[in-house]
């Protein structure tokens, strides 16, 4: 899967919570009030099951999930290491 297809995997995910907020690659969605905790850990577990990655939470920061590049950019890290 190369990073359009990340891309587009993770937007449509989101879409699913985002009642018709047209949402940028780089938009935070934290700071714009788009995601509460519960929709954090979905947002975790959606990116293991679907990247086939495990990601350490305890030791995964905010920021590496807030927005459609950074999901992207972390996907790819584990999935180089």
């Amino acid at each position: 899967m190369d990073s359009q297809e990340m891309k587009a995997a993770v937007r449509q995910f989101l879409a699913r919570s985002l009642r018709g907020h047209t949402l940028g690659d780089d938009d935070d969605i934290f700071s714009l009030g788009l995601v509460h905790s519960l929709f954090t850990v979905q947002i975790i577990l959606f990116i293991e099951k679907t990247f086939h990655v495990e990601l350490e939470v305890s030791e995964l920061k905010i920021e590496q999930i807030s927005s459609v590049n950074k999901i992207v950019e972390l996907v790819q890290q584990e999935l180089n290491n």
